[in-house]
């Protein structure tokens, strides 16, 4: 049988004689294990590391169909590292070895090495054992020769040109034809404290622009024909071993690399002596030989001399009189290379890794690309906006525009994603130059420096918004959230989130989809939880420390620590990626706690209603209806009543319903009639004043009608409403009150002096 001979120094065949603690157990464990036969034992030096080999025949398993050449008996060299820190390295030795799947790239040449593990090597080593990795090779000889090593269904095997460097290129960047006055170059990133280590950045440039560095590489790209996965075993080592391994594609490719530095110099500004070269291969990938093309691979090498070496040494340049390289007419026989010449151009393998797409991100944070195209308009780029914004645009999710008036300062640096190098800048504008950096598989469609409110005079902002399919309002401001739910022209679904002023928990508001829900109702249902929900008691409890960083009256800021700023845009942003898949609306409130845990409060919503009087609208929902009438009914057949708690907006002349007080114990209760009392009253208003950051107060009055009696208002309503609106124009609002009925029937009514 023609075989490698495995260089290096014989031992003798007993444990004793081996360096490596695995080998050694190997050793003893071919004692016994079956199929194998040892041979000998050798030890030699290999990069720099020195190795024990066990030569070995197996006799695999095999059927008597097979679809690669594995014989009866294959000598094998299981080659351990002395001081095991790599995993056991496995040679066929046979040196008619046929061409098959997994099997790693060696230098051109050498025997075939077992690709046996697709975990990494300090995976291996928790259950690596000699028993287990015989079992292994035996396994993968058997699997090998009826073609089942890879399954039908799993991905295709990469070539596996591994190398400790890397090329990033653009994720189209090889498939483009070449752009007007560019060319794909590549510029060195080195780590100093590595010098060996270095990554290599492809782009498209103008050679003009480029030419201003130091040194560039030229990166050139060869095609090639479709390949059957996997077989292609031969690592080349320098300039010939490629031209020798890519001979019979078409073209062939030492005409192909003749021709381009033929042209590379016949372009002005031509390369420099200090420009060096990249080649790029690509290799479409097929399942079975005819086959489609599933994938295709992309293999780079660094030629270690200049372009211009390179071009003299394969032709396609000559050296002029005055010492300048000149392309070389082609003659019409063509060129053979001088193999010492082309020995003599070393090539570095660098692995080859794409840019990151927004389908990749999508990909790489679970989330389906159909779901993440939308167009969303970020209403407030301050603190939490932005990081929920940036949390969004990493994953590939939304296509945004920022809106937001304010200046970067100082002291917003503790809690934004931006830092000191963007002060006194716009905060939108300045989120979009960092995102353009940052992420540009997702960069912002714009960034608007205005008002949010101002979208009836800011043309480019109405339409931001009119082409919006969501719009996040984080601008923590009621007079923004409220002029967005009700005035700005556009289809999208709004949401609004915030944080509450002690940091302690956030809020997420999202309107549903056909927006019967919109945001100012939503905000009125938020309210009547923190009403009802002792959990919520002190919710809107503002931080006991503020801190003013400037000389005017609003120079002030509250004290929030960004890990809670962290915490919640996370919580909040992955609500809002979810919330706007669904049609519900959704009102949610998120409680941190010093320890770590967090609790979710989802608050339970109620279909709105609204009715209008004397040029006023008046906004309730079915759960006010609901108390209303469990609270006639609990004192049947007596009339009960209380007041309306909720508050207005003058701007728009709205009325806010929250919630429906029951009767203060000293009221008086009759079955024909009812006064309502005042004990307690003040402390109920005060508590709710406390809750809701004297948002919510006293509105109106509320009463029922007994049995059988409709909801229309009697004398004695209307006399009372009157009283009411008397009252209430002393603070500019009109008079309410509501009659509960039967049938929880209910009518609201509002009378303006």
């Amino acid at each position: 049988m023609n075989t490698h001979a495995v260089e290096g120094q014989d031992l003798p065949l007993t444990a004793e004689a081996l360096t490596s603690p695995q080998a050694r157990a190997t050793f003893a464990t071919l004692q016994w294990y079956p199929y194998y036969r040892l041979v000998a034992a050798k030890s030699f030096e290999q990069f720099g590391s020195h190795y024990d080999a066990l030569i070995v025949e197996l006799n695999p398993e095999l059927p008597q169909i097979k679809k690669y050449d594995i014989r009866y008996r294959e000598p094998l060299a299981l080659c351990f590292d002395h001081t095991d820190q790599r995993l056991p390295r496995v040679q066929a030795l046979r040196k008619d070895f046929p061409l098959v799947p997994h099997v790693n790239l060696v230098p051109t040449g050498a025997p075939r090495e077992l690709c046996l593990y697709a975990e990494p090597p300090e995976v291996v080593r928790l259950t690596w054992t000699p028993p287990e990795f015989l079992a292994r090779i035996a396994t993968w000889f058997a699997k090998t020769a009826t073609g089942t090593l890879h399954a039908p269904d799993q991905p295709l095997e990469p070539f596996l040109l591994t190398s400790a460097n890397e090329v990033i290129v653009p994720h189209d960047g090889l498939d483009l034809c070449q752009q007007a006055d560019k060319r794909l170059i590549a510029f060195p990133i080195i780590r100093d404290e590595q010098p060996s280590r270095y990554s290599v950045r492809l782009s498209w440039q103008p050679v003009q622009e480029a030419l201003k560095f130091p040194w560039v590489f030229y990166a050139l790209v060869f095609r090639l024909s479709p390949r059957e996965h996997g077989l292609i075993h031969d690592r080349p080592r320098h300039l010939h071993d490629l031209t020798t391994l890519l001979a019979k594609e078409s073209p062939p490719f030492n005409d192909w690399l003749r021709a381009q530095l033929r042209e590379l110099f016949s372009e002005k500004p031509r390369p420099r002596e200090c420009d060096w070269l990249l080649l790029l291969l690509a290799i479409p990938q097929q399942r079975e030989s005819g086959g489609s093309v599933e994938r295709t691979e992309r293999w780079a090498f660094v030629v270690g001399n200049s372009v211009t070496e390179v071009a003299l040494a394969v032709h396609a340049c000559g050296k002029s009189p005055d010492g300048f390289c000149v392309p070389l007419l082609e003659s019409p026989g063509g060129q053979t290379f001088d193999p010492n010449s082309l020995t003599a151009i070393s090539l570095e393998p660098l692995r080859v890794i794409s840019e990151l797409t927004r389908t990749d991100a999508n990909c790489l944070s679970g989330v389906a690309p159909h779901e993440s195209s939308r167009a969303c308009v970020l209403i407030g780029a301050g603190a939490l906006g932005s990081q929920i914004y940036v949390t969004l645009a990493r994953m590939g999710w939304g296509e945004w525009t920022i809106v937001d008036d304010d200046m970067f300062l100082p002291h917003n640096s503790v809690r934004h994603v931006l830092g000191d190098n963007c002060v006194g800048m716009y905060k939108a504008h300045a989120l979009q130059r960092t995102a353009d950096v940052q992420l540009p598989y997702n960069q912002p469609r714009n960034a608007i420096a205005a008002n949010a409110m101002h979208f009836a005079s800011n043309p480019t902002l109405a339409c931001a918004l009119k082409d919006a399919e969501v719009i996040v309002d984080v601008s923590t401001s009621l007079a923004v959230a409220r002029a967005l739910a009700c005035h700005a022209e556009s289809n999208a679904r709004r949401v609004s989130v915030f944080l509450t002023p002690s940091g302690g928990a956030s809020v997420v508001m999202i309107e549903n989809a056909d927006r019967s829900y919109r945001l100012d109702v939503l905000e009125q249902q938020y309210y009547r939880a923190i009403l009802r929900d002792d959990r919520l008691r002190d919710h809107l409890q503002g931080h006991s420390e503020t801190i003013r960083y400037g000389g005017s009256c609003r120079d002030v800021t509250t004290v929030i620590a960004q890990d809670d700023i962290l915490l919640h845009a996370g919580l909040l942003a992955k609500q809002i990626r979810r919330g706007v898949e669904q049609d519900e609306p959704q009102v949610v409130v998120w409680r941190s706690h010093e320890d770590g845990s967090v609790d979710r409060i989802a608050i339970p919503l109620s279909p709105p209603r609204m009715c209008e009087g004397s040029g006023w609208q008046i906004r309730y929902d079915d759960a006010l209806i609901e108390r209303c009438a469990e609270l006639r009914e609990h004192k049947l057949p007596h009339e009960t009543g209380g007041i309306l708690v909720g508050y207005f907006d003058a701007l728009r002349k709205i009325v806010y319903v929250v919630d429906a007080l029951p009767a203060p114990p000293d009221s008086l209760e009759h079955t024909t009639a009812f006064i309502r009392g005042v004990t307690g009253l003040r402390e109920s208003l005060e508590d709710i004043g406390s809750r809701t950051a004297r948002l919510v107060h006293y509105v109106g009055e509320w009463h029922s009608h007994p049995m059988g009696i409709g909801v229309q208002m009697s004398a004695q309503d209307r006399h009372l409403l009157q009283e009411i609106a008397d009252e209430m124009r002393f603070e500019g609002w009109p008079g309410i009150i509501l009659i509960a009925g039967d049938r929880q029937q209910c009518a609201l009514y509002l009378q303006t002096i």
